[in-house]
C-alpha cells in the first residue's frame, strides 16, 4: 500500500473473508469493542515518531446509523495506548457517504476540510478500510499543506481489488 506524501502507509488485514466481516460488525451501533481491538492491532504497527493521531472523519449519515464515529473511536483508543493526542483535523464538507459506491465515485473520494493546523508535527492518520487511497491521499495532502513535518498512515483493512479492477498490491502488517 502506497499513499503518495506519506512516510509509511500500513494495513492490519486484507479486506475479505473474516476481515471483512470483522469490519462491517466493527460498523453496528454496538461496535466499539470491536473497534477498540482493532485499535490495538494499529498501535502495534504505529511508528513510534508521532506526536498527534488524527482520523479521516465518518460520513454525517454514517455517524447517525452507527452512534459513532469509528475514525474516532480508534484513534482515540490508539492515542491512549501509545500515550499521544487524538485530535481532529478533519471534516467532510459534502457529507457523502462512501459505502456502496462505485470505484470511479470513490476515486473522488470525500470532501474534506481541515480544522486544525498541523504545523512541525508528525501526525498518524488512522482510517478503516483502503479501498481506492483517495481519501488518506486527501487526508495526507491537506496534513501537508498546513505544515506538518512528517504523515504516516494506518489502516485497518486494504482492499486488493475493487469492483473486479486490481489496486496496487496490498502491504498488510503480519501481528
Amino acid at each position: 500500500m502506497r499513499v503518495q506524501g506519506a512516510v509509511s502507509a500500513l494495513g492490519l488485514a486484507e479486506y475479505c473473508d473474516v476481515a471483512r466481516a470483522l469490519i462491517a460488525e466493527a460498523k453496528q451501533p454496538w461496535g466499539k469493542t470491536m473497534l477498540r481491538w482493532w485499535a490495538a492491532g494499529l498501535a502495534s504497527v504505529s511508528p513510534d515518531e508521532i506526536d498527534v493521531i488524527t482520523w479521516v472523519p465518518a460520513s454525517r449519515s454514517g455517524r447517525k446509523l452507527r452512534g459513532h464515529d469509528q475514525g474516532q473511536v480508534l484513534a482515540r483508543e490508539v492515542g491512549r495506548l501509545l500515550g499521544r493526542p487524538a485530535r481532529r483535523a478533519f471534516r467532510r464538507a459534502d457529507h457523502q457517504n462512501q459505502t456502496g459506491k462505485s470505484r470511479y465515485a470513490r476515486l473522488k473520494g470525500p470532501n474534506l476540510e481541515t480544522t486544525a493546523r498541523a504545523s512541525g508535527l508528525r501526525v498518524l492518520v488512522i482510517d478503516d478500510v483502503h479501498t481506492t487511497g483517495t481519501t488518506v491521499w486527501s487526508a495526507v495532502s491537506l496534513l501537508g499543506s498546513t505544515g506538518a513535518e512528517s504523515v504516516h498512515v494506518r489502516v485497518l483493512t486494504v482492499v486488493a481489488e475493487s469492483r473486479g479492477q486490481a489496486d496496487a498490491a496490498p502491504t498488510v502488517a503480519r501481528i
